[in-house]
């Protein structure tokens, strides 16, 4: 498949490379539930507020719209801690080989997902619904994930096992789709814990932090995070907003203390080393934005 060209298939995508687990015999998405408390901006609706979990609900469009795309019945399960969507994958049916085509694998696990080729050569339109998946599956909007102006962010939050599909979705997000991406918070010991050289507690997801005003561009299609994004860009609008891209900041980077975890046998080998800065890590494993900065 040389480019993906359905919205629902796209969006499905988006779902499987942040959340998705392949077998033989069937894709499974699981979701984490978002805090039971929500946390919003000060003065914002109420009622939303009140509410918990209550994207759940949007689970029965989803699936409807993959059901009517895979030609089967799509089930949801419900946990304690998540829930997921069952989508079977019949052997050697028309839609196991089209996913495992796109895919590359019959083994396919988010922890190593990368964006698949046939969404990087497709349409703007197409990426944009892809990103809403990934969107949809990876994060829990909440007013903690502020800048120190106090302006509300969006985080995407990657595997930590997965080093490559952060960049690959920022480089997506700036030069396809002008989103500006506020920086990446990797689970890497001189980004998560830069003063505190013993500490064990840095192996954490990475995080995209994405400005709620500029993803916008973008957006969710779970309604109920919509509302919290329209939330969050209210709140924004009473804030300095002068926005740059995350190369822009040409200062002087601060060099940091060295970090007893850099030489972790969990951090990739090119990643191994000490950094002083999250765009050292970014350099190191491709991106190339700054050279246009």
């Amino acid at each position: 498949m040389e480019q993906v060209t359905d919205h629902e298939f796209s969006y499905f995508l988006g779902l499987c490379v942040t959340r998705g687990e392949m077998t033989s015999d069937r894709m499974l998405i699981r979701f984490r539930y978002i805090t039971p408390t929500i946390k919003l901006p000060p003065d914002s609706d109420a009622d939303l507020a009140r509410k918990s979990r209550e994207y759940i609900i949007d689970v029965t469009t989803l699936q409807q719209h993959l059901g009517t795309f895979f030609e089967t019945q799509i089930t949801a399960e419900q946990t304690e801690s998540d829930f997921s969507i069952n989508v079977p994958m019949r052997e050697g049916s028309l839609a196991q080989k089209i996913l495992v085509g796109v895919l590359g694998t019959r083994n396919f696990s988010y922890k190593q997902a990368r964006v698949p080729a046939a969404i990087l050569s497709a349409s703007k339109d197409i990426k944009r619904t892809f990103l809403k998946g990934v969107a949809d599956a990876c994060s829990c909007p909440t007013y903690s994930d502020r800048d120190q102006l106090s302006r509300c962010r969006i985080c995407l939050d990657i595997p930590f096992e997965n080093w490559l599909l952060p960049i690959e979705l920022c480089r997506m997000m700036q030069e396809d789709l002008d989103v500006m991406v506020d920086g990446i918070l990797w689970g890497h010991p001189n980004v998560r814990a830069p003063n505190m050289p013993n500490s064990r507690s840095w192996a954490k997801e990475h995080r995209m932090r994405v400005f709620a005003t500029e993803f916008q561009k973008v957006g969710f299609r779970f309604e109920f995070k919509n509302e919290i994004l329209g939330e969050f860009v209210k709140w924004n609008q009473t804030k300095p907003l002068s926005l740059k891209y995350c190369w822009a900041n040409k200062g002087r980077e601060r060099a940091k203390p060295a970090h007893n975890g850099e030489s972790d046998q969990r951090i990739p080998i090119g990643q191994r080393q000490h950094f002083n800065s999250f765009r050292g890590i970014c350099v190191s494993i491709g991106c190339c934005q700054r050279e246009k900065a």
